[in-house]
């Protein structure tokens, strides 16, 4: 009995989630496999204990002008759940982009900024931006401005590592469930 490993590159040009893959061969016998692809290349987070740690780094330092922006698409809403968040422990001050903390969690916070709820949807993509320009906070959503309300955070330089998918938590908690890509 002979085996043999075919790999297989998928690009983004690729469309679907899933198709038919053809093996021929002169020395094969004809093979058909149904093979299931990602191709937005997008991390997928479960929302129980998936986080990307970034080590931390004077470059990721952010206190007066910056954009935290990513692509998220939300399979669950969770109080607090981090996108991107260099603020994990209550003296930090860091900077964070998470969805909002009251109702159904269905909105966005930035530093201390939040946008109302049912912003979002599950299972769709969104573009999320936080913008601090000199202490004033913007948040987009698919490029469109949203209005906030709320209490800016006076961010301030920590050595917080940067974590992608989940948020400053005493008890381990508000981690993102859903996909992140491009942040």
């Amino acid at each position: 009995d002979w085996e043999q490993t075919i790999f297989v590159k998928i690009t983004n040009t690729t469309t679907g989630t899933s198709g038919t893959l053809n093996l021929t061969s002169d020395y094969l016998v004809p093979k058909s496999i149904i093979v299931k692809y990602n191709t937005d290349n997008a991390l997928n987070f479960d929302g129980i204990d998936d986080v990307v740690s970034i080590p931390d780094n004077d470059s990721l330092d952010l206190t007066s002008n910056y954009t935290i922006e990513a692509w998220i698409k939300p399979t669950s809403f969770s109080v607090f759940a981090g996108i991107v968040s260099k603020y994990h422990s209550a003296e930090s001050k860091g900077y964070s982009l998470k969805l909002n903390g009251t109702d159904d969690y269905s909105g966005i916070s930035f530093d201390g900024m939040s946008t109302s709820n049912e912003v979002l949807s599950l299972n769709n993509w969104y573009h999320v931006a936080g913008v601090n320009q000199n202490g004033t906070r913007k948040i987009y959503i698919n490029g469109i401005e949203k209005a906030i309300t709320g209490t800016p955070l006076v961010t301030a330089i920590n050595t917080d590592s940067v974590k992608i998918g989940q948020d400053f938590s005493s008890s381990g908690e508000r981690f993102f469930k859903g996909s992140i890509d491009e942040v």
